[in-house]
């Protein structure tokens, strides 16, 4: 059989340029394609059952997940693109205005909006909104990306992930999740962010003994503006609704009636946001 023509100087040239600026990219955006994942990776990762068997390890271990790949189908010969969170440096402005209770024109919704904020006085672990923005990935779609926001859908529901790292000692870091939706489709917002609160629970057990708190903040204060909106304790989200009652009054503005439908969700949340203090304790007492 004849020999294998080498590269020449020019392919050769080529072929680092391709990759410094796929490299480029991964160092901005988080992106990388798989083939230049196996690479990146020569001559650790021979085979193309290697490099399948390494990137199911690396999204087991929430580093990364398949930007491209339809739930449950293989690719059909596309190429299959990997976002690494850790390494995404821009921003997403219309993520912000969505947040700040305007749209895209810079009217202000109409809409009720929903967000579960997660205080953290003390610490704040390294990678958590890395590896909880790869393991929400399986409940959203459309999903845009920023180096502390996530702007996505769950079905037609818009849903954004925020972490806000502290300003100074005194400030908690925060995340927080948060939707929106019309009064009488409110269910909709919580049936979105619902399964997203869950799994950043779930993951949360992984630090027995951190210290955080969680709260429910007041839609109406959110629609005001209120720099600084009331928080409902987060043992709500683990509680049926009250019955009989309609409507409570948001301790900040005594005239200000919220509907119980902005504060307690349709059915409990299955873990107690609560519950990793009693896991710390249990911990100590051992």
């Amino acid at each position: 059989s004849p020999p294998l023509a080498l590269p020449t100087p020019s392919q050769e040239l080529l072929r680092a340029t391709q990759l410094h600026q796929y490299v480029e990219g991964f160092l901005l955006h988080g992106l990388l394609p798989a083939h230049v994942i196996r690479l990146l990776l020569k001559p650790h990762v021979q085979a193309q059952q290697d490099l399948q068997l390494l990137l199911e390890l690396l999204e087991k271990m929430g580093l990364c997940y398949c930007l491209n790949k339809p739930k449950g189908k293989p690719l059909n010969g596309s190429t299959a693109w990997y976002k690494f969170p850790c390494y995404v440096q821009n921003e997403v402005p219309h993520a912000e205005a969505w947040i700040n209770g305007t749209n895209l024109a810079g009217q202000s919704f109409v809409a009720e909006q929903l967000q579960i904020e997660y205080s953290f006085p003390f610490t704040f672990p390294p990678g958590l909104f890395a590896r909880y923005s790869v393991q929400i990935n399986s409940h959203v779609v459309h999903r845009s990306d920023g180096k502390f926001q996530i702007f996505a859908y769950r079905g037609k529901v818009p849903v954004v992930v925020s972490y806000r790292p502290a300003k100074g000692v005194l400030q908690p870091d925060t995340l927080s999740i948060a939707s929106h939706a019309s009064l009488p489709n409110i269910w909709t917002a919580w049936q979105a962010i619902t399964p997203l609160v869950e799994e950043l629970n779930v993951l949360l057990q992984e630090w027995p003994g951190l210290h955080y708190t969680v709260h429910i903040l007041c839609s109406k204060c959110l629609k005001r503006g209120s720099p600084n909106p009331h928080a409902f304790p987060g043992e709500l989200l683990s509680q049926p609704r009250p019955e009989g009652v309609a409507e409570i009054i948001c301790p900040k503005n005594g005239s200000e009636r919220v509907n119980v439908a902005l504060v307690y969700p349709p059915t409990p949340t299955v873990i107690s946001p609560c519950s990793k203090k009693n896991v710390g304790e249990k911990h100590r007492n051992q």
